[in-house]
């Protein structure tokens, strides 16, 4: 039998019926016996001496299991080019989200809550305030984040498959979105690039390719990435 060609045409994804009547499962509807729920929690500043770490009010603290750098058997670093990346950061950290706690419980709700409630006394020696929660993107998984010229953000969503603009002073701008799931696809990382930095590009995890494109009149702002010099250490 012949085969019908394929270009030109809209093929249907196999797992799309499976999506759309909700009959797909995914690892958030697993449920097994004694299955604990892990968060992360991130630096909130981009670099900083941890002063102190607090466990706010409004979850049981003594039914949930903390897992710090003291906690980590051997050496706590990561093996890539320079041995710069600890798996948690401990007296100090030197980006936006590195990863300073880890939390686990039963209850994914508690500990989703949980997260919320611990506050870092980051005091980078050009100090940080406290930290706070500046947008909320509701029904969105947040991946990447990229910062442009003029104050605004660039996000990329791994679900759904959108990259927003959120702005200090008015609602998120949807920038990119793609429903079918190819030009984006579970888009993580976000970064401004080349010259005048206005090319924007965002690596795709569904698809292991990188969309790239421009925002008329939005560039990136250049980051300085410290190193144990900089911060006197």
């Amino acid at each position: 039998m012949a085969r019908t060609p394929a270009i030109g045409r809209a093929i249907p994804r196999r797992d799309g019926r499976a999506k759309v009547t909700g009959q797909a499962r995914y690892i958030d509807d697993l449920t097994l016996p004694g299955m604990l729920h892990g968060v992360t929690v991130r630096s909130p500043v981009a670099r900083g001496i941890i002063h102190d770490i607090i466990y706010e009010a409004g979850v049981p603290w003594d039914e949930i299991t903390v897992v710090t750098a003291a906690d980590i058997p051997g050496r706590n670093v990561v093996a890539l080019i320079l041995e710069d990346q600890p798996y948690l950061a401990d007296s100090h950290v030197n980006h936006v989200e590195e990863p300073i706690l880890l939390l686990a419980h039963t209850d994914k709700h508690l500990i989703e809550e949980a997260r919320r409630l611990v506050r870092f006394e980051i005091l980078a020696d050009g100090r940080a305030g406290p930290r706070r929660v500046v947008a909320e993107l509701p029904g969105t998984v947040p991946d990447g984040i990229a910062f442009a010229a003029d104050g605004s953000a660039v996000i990329a969503c791994y679900r759904p498959d959108i990259v927003f603009r959120w702005r200090p002073d008015g609602p998120p701008e949807l920038l990119a979105a793609d429903i079918e799931g190819t030009g984006l696809a579970a888009p993580t990382n976000v970064l401004f690039h080349g010259p005048d930095l206005d090319t924007i590009s965002v690596p795709n995890i569904g698809r292991w390719h990188v969309t790239t494109f421009r925002v008329e009149g939005l560039r990136g702002t250049p980051l300085w990435y410290p190193v144990a010099a900089d911060l006197g250490y």
